[in-house]
């Protein structure tokens, strides 16, 4: 560690990128190239030179990786730690929509609107709908607000929302960016942006106020993993950084400590048809990887075909294992079941592989496409801690709630999937002190905050909620033509994305990968029989090895037995 807090195990391009001193800095980073290391490093040391009465921003896109640069800066700084908020664009402007509420037009007991009150709201403005439009309508409506537009039905659905005290997402983001646009400073004398090409034009809009104001911007992130465009999200933002904030530098981190060179050059494949801002990703591991390309018949075969691979990998997880040669061969490096994830385009392609993981008593957790606080029971639960607000401190909230009639039958119930939710949701509520910060923080949650990393489970996730993980072994399911890119009736998703969420899940392997695909698979009712994914295609026949579907062996059948066989 020099002087400066810069430690010494930094490359070249990571000390480049941390000891920067001229304004404004845009760092390319691809997968597993440093970037938490190296932004947190940039934080902590200009955190300690921040003059009195300024502050640090640091902006994340999930929760995780906010609690992660937490961790790493009071490490790293932890003198400094009062002087940097670290947090997601919207916990952020929400903290700070709180602080100066009297500015606002908003009242102080608004609530943030829940995935029900927003499908209520839908029903008000479209009551002649049909139910299965009302969530399209919805859908559209809130894009044109995440881009800024403004309709009618935009400012019909403000309405409401205001006559119902609540506030959805967006609007967390744009009371807060007026917020700043009537400022004349800020205390945020720097502003720091992790995954900076998920960036929306509302969360663009603000990071403008800061620069306006005078805060130094630095930004993070690699435009071959943007894939968030559903949520608004626009990568030009990324490519024209320089263009936005005058005499900003552009500097990269080209070296990988994550992945084996062969599995990132299969991935780079992938995306070598886009114009990168830097050249590809470089190798700095020498193990060589493994990358198996696997075609099953059917989805279910493709399922079994995972459940043995993970049964050889962790030496075998029952006696009938052992006993039918499921397991024949010892891995020559042994995994547990956290050290695995199973990845998919759709949550509807893992009903088949947990019904296999099951049977063969492999634990497993998935990714939910739900945030935590629309789980059954959950939503019950929140209604009555807001009808119990009283004197606004948790603990005596939480003491009255198994008191109430709905509370009691609530605690009661013990079907599994229910009991599990109610018992992480007192879990939770033992982090907070006040009522109000456990309901922000429930208001906030995504599905991907949902996942455990260190459980000693094989991890389910859809290639989205995979963005930010790594495992040394990779399975990737269904890569099919109608899967990867994905095209199922009206579910048509953008080419280029499709190929840059292919990256994303390749490139979450450190030594493994399956890449396997189904000549029939069983979806939405109906069965569908595709070719295999074209992504296959783009990888050079060099870096793949193949597996065979084994052909099923009859069973002979046993000699009618006679008495001789007694003795």
């Amino acid at each position: 560690m020099n002087s400066d807090g810069i430690p010494r195990e930094l490359n070249t391009s990571q000390r480049h990128a941390a000891d920067h001193a001229g304004g404004h800095l845009l760092i390319v980073a691809g997968p597993g190239t440093g970037k938490t290391h190296t932004l947190a490093y940039r934080i902590a040391r200009i955190s300690r030179q921040l003059q009195a009465g300024e502050r640090a921003l640091v902006i994340t896109f999930t929760r995780k990786a906010a609690e992660e640069l937490k961790e790493r800066l009071a490490k790293y700084s932890p003198q400094t730690q009062n002087k940097i908020f670290v947090g997601t664009f919207h916990s952020f402007c929400l903290s700070y929509l709180r602080e100066h509420i009297s500015e606002t037009g908003l009242s102080r007991e608004s609530d943030i609107a829940t995935d029900g009150d927003l499908k209520a709201l839908a029903e008000k403005l479209w009551p002649l709908e049909p139910k299965r439009q009302l969530q399209k309508k919805l859908y559209a409506l809130m894009q044109r607000k995440t881009r800024a537009e403004t309709s009618r039905d935009v400012e019909a659905y403000n309405e409401i929302l205001r006559a119902n005290a609540l506030v959805d997402y967006d609007d967390l983001l744009l009371e807060a960016g007026k917020l700043l646009f009537r400022a004349r400073k800020t205390e945020f004398a720097h502003v720091f942006v992790d995954e900076y090409q998920d960036i929306n034009a509302l969360q663009h809009a603000l990071l403008k106020e800061f620069v306006r104001l005078g805060a130094t911007l630095t930004a993070i992130g690699d435009p071959h993993q943007a894939i968030y465009s559903f949520r608004g999200a626009d990568v030009s933002f990324f490519e024209r950084f320089a263009e936005d904030f005058k005499g900003a530098a552009i500097l990269s981190l080209p070296d990988n400590y994550r992945s084996a060179p062969n599995l990132l050059k299969a991935s780079g494949q992938i995306v070598a048809r886009d114009t990168p801002l830097i050249s590809a990703v470089t190798a700095d591991i020498y193990r060589q990887g493994r990358l198996t390309v696997y075609e099953a018949p059917t989805d279910k075969a493709e399922a079994g075909y995972v459940v043995r691979q993970i049964e050889k990998m962790v030496g075998g997880t029952s006696m009938f294992s052992r006993d039918s040669g499921r397991v024949t061969t010892t891995p020559s490096v042994a995994r547990s079941f956290r050290d695995i994830a199973v990845l998919y385009r759709l949550n509807a392609q893992k009903i088949v592989l947990e019904a296999a993981l099951e049977r063969h008593g492999i634990p497993y957790q998935t990714s939910d496409d739900r945030p935590f606080a629309e789980l059954t029971p959950i939503p019950e639960l929140i209604a009555l801690l807001k009808g119990l607000r009283g004197t606004g401190i948790l603990h005596d909230v939480m003491d009255k709630l198994p008191q109430t009639a709905a509370g009691e039958k609530i605690f009661k119930d013990s079907r599994p999937a229910w009991r599990k939710n109610v018992e992480r949701f007192v879990r939770m509520a033992k982090r907070f002190d006040h009522l109000a910060e456990f309901l922000d923080y429930l208001a906030l949650q995504q599905p991907e905050d949902a996942i455990e990393r260190r459980a000693e489970n094989v991890h389910l996730l859809t290639l989205h909620a995979a963005k930010g993980l790594e495992f040394p072994v990779v399975f990737i399911i269904g890569c099919e033509q109608n899967l990867l890119p994905l095209s199922i009736e009206d579910m048509v998703s953008d080419s280029a994305e499709e190929r840059r969420l292919f990256y994303v899940g390749m490139t979450r392997a450190k030594e493994v990968l399956y890449l396997t695909h189904a000549r029939r698979r069983r979806l939405f009712g109906r069965w569908m029989s595709s070719p295999p994914s074209p992504y296959l295609g783009d990888i050079e026949h060099q870096l793949k090895e193949y597996d065979q579907a084994q052909p099923l062996r009859r069973r002979k059948d046993k000699p009618e037995s006679s008495q001789l066989e007694f003795f």
